[in-house]
């Protein structure tokens, strides 16, 4: 079960890579064909989609979290090598994208995305919503102390 899982995320990696490949192919066709640079990429998702099988709306959702998972570097590592599934993957890319490019940047940096399973609880991300108390970034478990993001978060939604 386990190497089907791996294999799961192997391919939703793969995926990720063929979609962003194929949006710049398409775009560059179009920009070829003197599509206006403001139309180019029109269609893609709904290409994507139907190639997945899933709703013109998810083709989007995906197509933007292949976008975003390569300015993730060790995100996108972790869904490369079976240690994030997609929709924890999806995930970690919903709850960060209000971020700066900086600030998701030190977000990928700090996820405790190690060899281990994954056991990190996503709360949420943005400052002031969340848990009671102000607490709205990410811990390493549900009853471990506040991390250094955590901390930070923290006396950033305070203010």
């Amino acid at each position: 079960m386990r190497g089907l899982e791996d294999l799961k995320c192997l391919a939703g990696a793969r995926q990720a890579d063929t979609a962003v490949a194929f949006d710049l192919q398409q775009r560059g066709e179009q920009a070829a064909a003197g599509v206006p640079a403001h139309e180019q990429g029109a269609g893609v998702a709904a290409q994507l989609a139907l190639a997945r099988r899933e709703s013109p709306a998810r083709g989007s959702r995906l197509l933007g979290l292949a976008r975003t998972l390569p300015r993730m570097p060790r995100t996108f590592a972790a869904f490369r090598a079976g240690r994030l599934n997609e929709w924890r993957a999806t995930l970690i890319v919903k709850e960060t994208i209000c971020l700066s490019a900086e600030d998701r940047a030190g977000v990928d940096e700090a996820l405790p995305l190690t060899p281990a399973p994954w056991t990190a609880r996503i709360r949420c991300v943005r400052p002031g919503m969340g848990a009671p108390g102000g607490r709205s970034w990410l811990t390493p478990s549900s009853n471990a102390s506040p991390g250094p993001l955590e901390a930070s978060a923290g006396s950033r939604s305070s203010s």
